[in-house]
């Protein structure tokens, strides 16, 4: 996108992708970091803290040696040496000035960019015209909306198109920096925002309760207050600041907790989780919305009871009450609604919970296309400089190949560019020979890796037609290729596809297909197989890639090994990202993971909850009937009577909740459809499971005053008051 051709943004800036090898003082290390238009950062209103930012002319290929530092890579590698600023350091066996120092916590792009050079195209670059491998930064002109600028990128994208017949299919999608920085994390962080919400109110809803209960027992109190002259006013401004002084209470309780837990939360969390490598601190927003939280709590705990305590009409009668009579009814139906929230309330959260717990059972136990188990991988970054033809890289890679499979306890090992899960998204345009143009909404384009012969057989990957890879496919042999299933499917292939040809958008016109192999999950656990192509690196190589090693040896041991080989055949190339694919595929699944434990755990928060408050509601009931039970058993009740008839109370109250949780359940529910996996937001035995063991808790929380009850003596219950 050129910016002459659009009229609503100040300035528009690029950003391609890239890594970095910092050799010289220390061990050789691979920086992540980016390479950025010149003007990147002035548009993002950022300056460095020391030096200067980058020169528009630094975007011309020859001049563009230079390099912005980050605040932490300066402080960690050179020691926070002021004088930086004009020093050379060596990056990808070329030398670069440092011409500043960015400010500390600066996570742009991304939280582990460590550097920043300028965005300079060569010559070669400049050949490849249909490149989709860069973003675009823009800062909006005052007044405009992001609608307005969406629709004036669509018609650039339109023009695009029109002038170039490889354009077709490709357009472009403007994003405000909060959607990128939140992105699919929005709706799980919405559902525990929600789930917190939920156990907030049935907090209250018990808090209440009990406050009520309190009330009733001070009813004589408020009676002689009201008659010694305190108007109602009073009485609920009495009531509302024990409230309330209970709720600051339990708000500093709480924070301290939160301090105390906040490390194990930001350690557990994954690394994807927005801004979580920010840290989550207890500063003054914190604590000024938690303060606002506490208030607001102790007004909605203690307003119903302050409200019926203080009715003057309620506390005459309760006053003027014979001994044994049960509470007022208008208390009564106010408990017993108040229980009935609580428990559809829980209900809720726990059929939401539940869709979660088998989503997520269902998406690790898919099967992934290969075997993660026993698998190491490490990245292998090649600088152009040092290694800038195909040969160079190739003979590389060979060596590095050799050595491995030459260690003791090596099943397999191969190279690969685009392992999967690792965060790898390449894709390139795809043609079929010989087939007619695609129609609007048919697929362009394909996952794009390059590997090594024998990768499959390393991955446990099965091939279902031709042939795998050999060493004889070459540079100068048929440019050959292998696909998976959803590619045969995306582009209609048919059956027979070994021999047919076709072309690729990294510049091969005509390439054979020699063989098919079996779909895998290569962008994310969750995401549907997009049809994957795979290149032998031995004919395209673009100088990263990941070694991957099969092997029962401790994952350490096979490392030092590796290192120990690579050290002879090139002592400046690091290791990067060591990791087994048992970790990748767990990382992959960490924020669902994250969610579904913190979700559980709200709505067994919410469960027991709503126990305690059917059982508090029972448990004074009973009490307060105490002289009524003694009377029926007088009269010939039966322990069995006594306890039936508290049960069918509570299980009353519990039935009414799961029936109007089921309601709010079927409607709420609809929301976590973007969030689930092989599992309906309906699903039916979710909704049958949960509401039964709601019932039982119930009836467990019931049990006990039930109990209680049938052990009320007539004798001296006929004496209670």
């Amino acid at each position: 996108m050129r910016r002459r051709q659009t009229t609503l943004f100040e300035g528009l800036a690029a950003r391609g992708w890239g890594g970095f090898i910092l050799t010289g003082k220390g061990q050789p290390e691979n920086i992540s970091g980016s390479r950025l238009s010149a003007n990147c950062f002035s548009l993002l209103r950022l300056k460095p803290i020391l030096g200067r930012d980058f020169l528009p002319e630094e975007e011309t290929h020859g001049k563009h040696h230079v390099v912005l530092l980050s605040h932490q890579l300066w402080q960690r590698r050179f020691g926070g040496d002021p004088s930086i600023v004009g020093q050379s350091i060596t990056l990808n066996a070329e030398p670069h000035t440092v011409v500043g120092v960015m400010p500390t916590r600066l996570f742009f792009p991304d939280p582990d960019t460590q550097l920043w050079t300028p965005l300079a195209f060569s010559p070669d670059h400049l050949r490849q015209r249909h490149a989709h491998n860069y973003l675009v930064y823009g800062r909006l002109k005052p007044g405009v909306s992001l609608a307005q600028a969406r629709a004036e990128v669509d018609v650039v994208a339109r023009r695009m198109a029109e002038a170039d017949e490889q354009n077709k299919g490709w357009g472009a999608e403007v994003h405000s920096p909060q959607e990128v920085m939140v992105g699919d994390s929005r709706a799980v962080l919405l559902v525990l925002l929600g789930s917190v919400g939920l156990v907030l109110l049935i907090g209250c809803a018990n808090i209440a309760n009990l406050l009520l209960a309190r009330s009733a027992a001070r009813a004589r109190e408020f009676a002689i207050r009201a008659a010694l002259g305190a108007g109602r006013a009073q009485l609920i401004r009495q009531l509302l600041t024990e409230s309330l002084l209970l709720a600051t209470v339990g708000g500093a309780a709480g924070t301290l907790l939160a301090w105390l837990g906040l490390r194990s939360l930001v350690r557990f969390s994954p690394p994807d989780l927005p801004r979580i490598w920010e840290g989550i601190p207890l500063d003054g927003w914190t604590l000024g919305f938690t303060a606002l939280v506490t208030m607001i709590t102790g007004l909605m705990s203690g307003l119903a009871p302050a409200w019926q305590a203080s009715n003057p009409a309620l506390a005459r009668e309760l006053n003027e009450s014979s001994r044994g009579t049960s509470a007022s009814r208008h208390r009564q139906r106010l408990r017993d609604a108040l229980v009935v929230s609580e428990v559809a309330l829980s209900l809720t959260l726990l059929v939401s919970a539940g869709l979660m717990i088998r989503s997520f059972s269902r998406l690790v136990s898919q099967q992934l296309g290969y075997n993660p188990e026993h698998v190491i991988t490490m990245g292998l970054g090649l600088p152009e400089r040092k290694y800038p033809e195909q040969g160079d890289r190739e003979r590389f890679f060979d060596q590095v190949l050799e050595q491995a499979r030459a260690l003791p306890g090596v099943q397999a090992a191969a190279m690969v560019a685009g392992l999967p899960l690792s965060g790898w998204n390449s894709s390139l345009a795809v043609t079929i020979l010989g087939a007619p143009p695609p129609a609007p909404g048919e697929a362009v384009a394909a996952g794009y890796a390059q590997i090594s012969p024998g990768y499959f057989r390393a991955m446990n990957i099965p091939l279902l037609q031709g042939r795998d890879f050999t060493i004889g496919d070459q540079t100068n042999t048929v440019p050959v290729v292998i696909v998976d299933e959803s590619f045969v499917k995306n582009f209609k292939l048919g059956t027979n596809i070994v021999g047919r040809r076709i072309g690729i958008g990294d510049g091969t016109d005509s390439a054979e297909i020699i063989g098919l192999v079996k779909d895998v999950r290569r962008t994310g656990m969750a995401d549907a197989p997009r049809g994957e192509m795979y290149r032998t690196y031995k004919q395209r190589c673009w100088g990263f890639l990941d070694l991957v090693v099969r092997t029962q040896r401790d994952p350490t041991k096979i490392t030092r090994a590796i290192r120990t080989e690579l050290d002879a055949i090139d002592k400046d190339q690091p290791l990067e990202n060591i990791r087994t694919m048992t970790q990748l595929v767990a990382s992959s699944v960490a924020q669902r993971r994250l969610s579904v434990r913190l979700l559980g755990g709200f709505a067994g928060l919410a469960m027991l909850l709503s126990a305690i408050g059917l059982y508090g509601v029972l448990a004074y009931n009973v009490t307060q009937r105490t002289q009524e039970i003694g009377i029926r058993m007088a009269l010939g009740a039966q322990r069995t009577d006594v306890l039936r008839l508290v049960l069918h109370q509570g299980l009353a109250l519990a039935g009414i909740g799961i029936a109007v949780g089921l309601a709010g359940a079927f409607a709420l529910t609809r929301l976590l459809r973007s969030l689930l996996f092989g599992v309906s937001a309906t699903d039916p035995l979710t909704f049958v499971l949960v509401p039964l063991l709601l019932a039982a808790v119930a009836l467990m929380a019931c049990l006990l005053p039930a109990r209680r009850a049938t052990r009320v003596d007539p004798m001296v219950a006929l004496r209670y008051e």
